[in-house]
């Protein structure tokens, strides 16, 4: 999978939507909403914009004391010409951040991995279907550990971070890998 055309990352510390452009798609081309918040009991809502569908790619909400992330894409339709991306705040207030990837036209939406909870550095095994395909990796750490130290794997490209270590307030990582190489 090429490059994202471009990206856009925000964050907000109340209870704020969230608004990610604007930009002006093609038909075609696919856009990746990833969308975290600091809580399960606080989800982040569906994206909207553009009179586009957004289809739920994959949601973890572990439940109990845990963070909450969501992936969502769109197959631009319609010839939207300048749009926006809002993803609604969280119910209650609480930290939250949302990111867009945009990609060219002929990428599509793949295979996601099983949802991932628990201690230590995130990982996740993920099986690609095609060759040359790409990730896009949203988390919420709750432990809100210092993100000075981050190593993304595969040589991911960070998109954007919302850093509440100070003051035990989450540190959500937005990021993507273009080419992961050869399916498997």
């Amino acid at each position: 999978m090429p490059n994202p055309i471009d990206t856009f990352f925000d964050s907000d510390i109340a209870n704020n939507a969230i608004v990610l452009g604007p930009f002006t798609p093609v038909d075609g081309q696919l856009l990746v909403v990833l969308s975290a918040s600091w809580g399960t009991g606080n989800p982040t809502g569906a994206p909207t914009g553009g009179s586009q569908t957004y289809t739920p790619e994959v949601t973890a909400a572990p439940g109990g004391f845990n963070g909450y992330a969501r992936i969502d894409s769109a197959v631009v339709s319609g010839s939207p010409g300048s749009m926006s991306v809002t993803v609604p705040a969280p119910t209650g207030s609480t930290r939250h951040s949302a990111s867009l990837l945009r990609y060219p036209a002929g990428c599509l939406p793949g295979a996601v991995n099983a949802t991932i909870n628990g201690a230590g550095a995130p990982s996740a095994n993920v099986t690609t279907g095609a060759d040359d395909s790409g990730i896009a990796q949203v988390s919420a750490d709750v432990s809100s550990v210092d993100p000075a130290t981050r190593v993304y794997r595969n040589s991911a490209t960070e998109i954007g971070i919302l850093d509440g270590h100070v003051g035990s307030n989450s540190v959500q990582y937005h990021a993507y890998v273009p080419d992961i190489g050869a399916a498997g």
